[in-house]
Parts: C-alpha cells; sequence; structure tokens
C-alpha cells in the first residue's frame, strides 16, 4: 500500500468533493438541505435501557453504521463475546440479535463487531494460532452459520480498536488473512480505530498491511499534538490532512468523536457541524463521523445535534422512555 500518494487538488475535483460530501433530503412536501453526516456508532456496553436495543438504534435513522462492542480475543485463537446487560446469559443467548441484525442490514444499515483488550487463555499455545483465529471469526459472523454466537448471520465487518497484547497472533496476517480467497470467498471488509497521533505505533503494522478499508480516527484525548481546540484549531486540522492524505485513495477516513463530556477534547456538535465538518468532509476520502459510544450519544443528544432540525433525535428518545 502507498503511504505517499496525495489526493488531487484541481479546482475542478473539489467541487465535485464538495458537492458529494453534501446532503438533500426529499420528502414529500419539500427538498431541503441535510446536515446530517455518515455516522458510525458503537453500541453494546450498555443496557437496552440506557442506549437502546439494536433495534431501536437502527430504526432512529441517525446511523450508517453499528460496530458491536465487543469481542475479547484470548491468545489461544478463542474468544468471548460481551455486549453487557443486551445478552449473553442462558436464557438471553447473543443469538437473539440475529432478527435485529437482520432488520438492520435490510434498512441498509452495516453490522460491524470489534474486537477489544484479550485476556490471558489458561494454556497459550507455543505457536502463532492467527490463522485458526481467522478461521474462527469467519466460520462465527461471515459465513451465516447457523449456530454462530450471533445466530445465523453475516456481517459487514471486523473492526480492531485496539491490538490485544499476545505474542501468538500476528495482526497484520489476521486481516490478511481476512482477504485471502483461498480462505474466504468474500472479502471481510476491515476498520481500524487508531488514536489522532500519527502514526499509531501499535496500529500501524496492520495499516500498511494494505486490507484495511475505514479508518474511525479518535480526535479525543489528551495528546494536545492532534486534538482539537480553539486556541488552537490549526492542530486539529493539520493532524487531520495527515490522516487523509496518508491513506488516500485505498482507506476511507472518519472523524472520530466522544460524546461523553467528561471526556478531555470532547467537541460540541455546534462545533463539529459548523465548523469542523464543513472543512474536512472536502477530503475525498472523507467518509463522515464515528461515535463512542450509543449511551453517551443517547444521553447527551450528540448525534441529532449533528443534523438538522428534521432529524432532531425525538423517535430514539421516545422509544428509550417506554423501555
Amino acid at each position: 500500500m502507498s503511504a505517499t500518494r496525495k489526493p488531487p487538488h484541481s479546482s475542478s475535483f473539489l467541487f465535485l468533493a464538495i458537492a458529494l460530501s453534501s446532503c438533500l433530503l426529499i420528502s414529500f412536501s419539500h427538498l431541503v438541505d441535510c446536515a446530517c453526516p455518515n455516522v458510525a456508532l458503537y453500541w453494546g456496553q450498555h443496557s437496552d435501557t440506557d442506549e437502546g436495543t439494536l433495534t431501536q438504534v437502527c430504526d432512529s435513522k441517525l446511523y450508517k453504521t453499528i460496530i458491536l462492542k465487543e469481542l475479547i480475543v484470548r491468545d489461544d485463537a478463542s474468544f468471548t463475546l460481551n455486549l453487557a446487560n443486551h445478552c449473553g446469559t442462558p436464557e438471553n443467548p447473543c443469538s437473539a440479535l440475529e432478527e435485529a441484525i437482520k432488520h438492520c442490514q435490510e434498512a441498509g444499515i452495516k453490522v460491524f463487531i470489534s474486537i477489544g483488550l484479550d485476556v490471558a487463555s489458561p494454556e497459550p499455545p507455543s505457536e502463532d494460532v492467527t490463522l485458526t483465529l481467522a478461521k474462527n471469526l469467519i466460520e462465527s459472523f461471515f459465513s451465516n452459520n447457523p449456530f454462530g454466537p450471533l445466530g445465523s448471520v453475516t456481517l459487514d465487518g471486523l473492526d480492531i480498536e485496539e491490538i490485544p497484547d499476545s505474542k501468538h497472533i500476528h495482526w497484520p496476517n489476521l486481516v490478511t488473512f481476512l482477504s485471502d480467497k483461498s480462505i474466504i470467498e468474500t472479502k471481510v471488509p476491515i476498520s481500524v480505530s487508531p488514536q489522532c497521533v500519527y502514526p499509531d505505533t501499535l496500529l500501524d503494522p496492520v495499516l500498511r498491511t494494505g486490507h484495511v478499508d475505514y479508518l474511525w480516527v479518535e480526535f479525543f484525548g489528551n495528546n494536545p499534538t492532534c486534538i482539537y481546540t480553539k486556541e488552537k484549531p490549526q492542530v486539529f486540522f493539520s493532524a487531520w490532512r495527515t490522516w487523509v492524505s496518508i491513506y488516500y485513495p485505498s482507506i476511507t477516513v472518519f472523524l472520530g468523536l466522544t460524546a461523553n463530556k467528561d471526556i478531555p477534547s470532547y467537541i460540541d456538535p455546534e462545533i463539529v457541524k459548523n465548523d469542523i465538518l464543513p472543512q474536512i468532509s472536502t477530503s475525498p476520502n472523507y467518509g463522515g463521523v464515528a461515535i463512542f459510544d450509543a449511551y453517551e450519544d443517547v444521553k447527551n443528544n450528540y448525534t441529532p445535534r449533528l443534523c438538522d432540525d428534521d432529524n432532531d433525535g425525538s423517535f430514539i428518545r421516545t422509544v428509550l422512555a417506554r423501555a
């Protein structure tokens, strides 16, 4: 994968990029501008009453991608699905989510599964088990296996939020295996969630494989060299240009935001909508916004505030109130 190719800068291409980054909402009565970005949302670490069921979240029509958080991978290639209080008991297995996942997909919403931090296996193997893990993931989540952990589903992609610390799993090889036609008929789309400082040391080897399709770059935290501040907004814009230019055109880049007001570098959605999105959405490989996570998004009404008044989030707040 090339790490140096830059986006074109001709005025005609810039005009096209701006046009494609805009949105139109057509109703029976009128045609209006729509400021709602393409939003990817991390969901699954709270209860139905706190962040909504998967069906409710998809029916809100606020999100284009849902990332199920999370899959805890062990260094023996086994894994555990952890979706908090949504499922995971004998009385409520996560296969019960099959209908909701298919409902979301039928509505045109992509559903990813996210790998988080691992825990050590009781007896770690002595050999590389990366290929075994790849096959286990394919069989469980990308093959319509009727006995999969989420039922008979084929998910739309795998997200690597953090690189688990394992001596027996080679993560660049894992994403390569998930693109290998001799292992799987159709490539598994891969997303990665690096820190906004370039490069993200842990995830950079995965990005260099050329098999990553999406970046949800986390522009929040304590690092002053890439986060947005009113005093020095150019620091953020410089970091954004670095990510989109280095990975143009092969990777679609999303602006990763926290909806939690208590996390450093939280950005008010009005600033995102009015000051940030108009500038970054002109990048040819800009994809949208990734929100961490659903609970904070619902509590703080974050995504609805990124959108115009025609989509104020009242639907999801109503269904949560009735839950």
